[in-house]
């Protein structure tokens, strides 16, 4: 299936935007659709403070502390089902193709940890967090030691009955090259 590519999520004076480039990387059209649809079907009606934050902040912290220990049943947890995952170099997996990587052995992890962490609230359940991760990661028996940003879609499962339900239901990692020198806010467009 042809996909659209990339897609990139930005910020800006709480409006999210999305914009699509050629001649990268594929994103397959039903994660696009998906995202559109989440971003865009009354989640950023949601104008308020963000309070939930301290939530998400344990689920992200936790789902990293899982993935640098290995740990497919922690990490499990903090995939919702449907949960798409793209690696740095532009695979997408399922959660369960990505757990059975980790269970197989085929992706282990010597560490992964957060250096930096934001959030951008979409709805009182759903939330946008991003960051910058360094990672030493084995995979095919193949090391990599890394620092990649990340977008994670995180959406709270059973709000608003359980607030610490946050799981999340999209994943995106982009390694961060040499030259990744833009100022914040700023894209990097590059050809692989």
């Amino acid at each position: 299936m042809q996909g659209i590519n990339p897609i990139v999520i930005k910020a800006c004076h709480g409006g999210v935007f999305v914009v699509c480039w050629g001649s990268m990387k594929k994103i397959h059209v039903p994660c696009l659709f998906a995202v559109l649809s989440l971003l865009f079907s009354g989640a950023l009606a949601y104008a308020g403070d963000y309070d939930g934050y301290q939530e998400v902040k344990k689920a992200v912290e936790g789902y990293a502390k899982a993935f640098g220990a290995s740990d497919v049943e922690c990490v499990s947890r903090y995939l919702a089902e449907g949960h798409v995952h793209v690696n740095p170099f532009g695979a997408e997996l399922t959660k369960e193709e990505l757990l059975e990587d980790m269970s197989n052995g085929t992706l282990h992890f010597d560490f992964y940890d957060l250096e930096s962490l934001e959030f951008i609230p979409l709805s009182l359940a759903c939330c946008l967090a991003k960051g910058i991760v360094h990672a030493r990661a084995h995979r095919d028996g193949h090391e990599m030691s890394v620092r990649f940003r990340f977008v994670h879609i995180m959406k709270n499962q059973n709000f608003p009955s359980s607030p610490s339900q946050w799981q999340s239901i999209y994943t995106q990692h982009t390694k961060i090259l040499d030259s990744d020198t833009a100022c914040e806010g700023e894209a990097i467009v590059a050809d692989f």
